[in-house]
């Protein structure tokens, strides 16, 4: 592909899709001027692999930033892993038991009851609001603008999210305590003052 840039041809030949297995730092394309000299070569901004962007060299080079060595940036970022995955096993739950028959919801006993006193609810929405509390925390540490305005918005989206679910559930929770209320006077006995 060539380009005109002021009175040079600059040619821009792409060297390929860097996906992880390729050398650190490989190049991605190489601008060259009229006269085939290498002018400049770009290098991707985060090394990607099969599955997207891999986080492994992102966080290694954090850590680096900090003096904090590749075990350490690796042991963080699997724990952030498996602390995500339980997050995400939890709203599974959630979902799960949002779809059950109301016969199989009703009060239980034991770890049941998380879920009707809404203890998990709770549990599940604040872990996630902590997560890209931390998440913030490192980007505003580690300099990266672009993630800490990517989890800042995620986080503000999550905070949305637990305050429309909070208020739906004291709306759904009035208008049972209602129900029951009107049922409950409706099958008092009625008594008769002649008597």
């Amino acid at each position: 592909m060539l380009r005109h840039h002021s009175d040079e041809w600059i040619a821009i030949r792409p060297h390929g899709i860097f996906n992880g297995a390729s050398a650190p730092g490989g190049a991605t394309a190489v601008l060259k001027n009229t006269s085939g000299a290498s002018a400049m070569t770009l290098h991707p901004i985060e090394p990607r692999g099969v599955f997207g962007v891999t986080r492994d060299g992102k966080f290694i080079g954090y850590f680096a930033r900090l003096g904090l060595g590749r075990s350490a940036a690796l042991i963080t970022l699997h724990i952030i892993g498996v602390a995500e995955i339980i997050l995400g096993l939890m709203f599974l739950a959630l979902l799960l038991w949002s779809i059950l028959p109301l016969r199989l919801r009703q009060r239980r006993a034991g770890f049941m009851s998380v879920f009707e006193d809404r203890t998990m609810h709770r549990l599940a929405f604040k872990g996630g609001i902590a997560v890209f509390i931390l998440f913030a925390l490192g980007d505003i540490l580690f300099g990266d603008r672009a993630e800490l305005w990517e989890h800042g918005t995620y986080m503000v989206l999550c905070l949305i999210t637990y305050d429309m679910w909070y208020r739906t559930d004291r709306f759904i929770a009035n208008q049972e305590r209602k129900e029951s209320q009107r049922e409950a006077y409706s099958h008092r006995p009625v008594v008769d003052e002649a008597d």
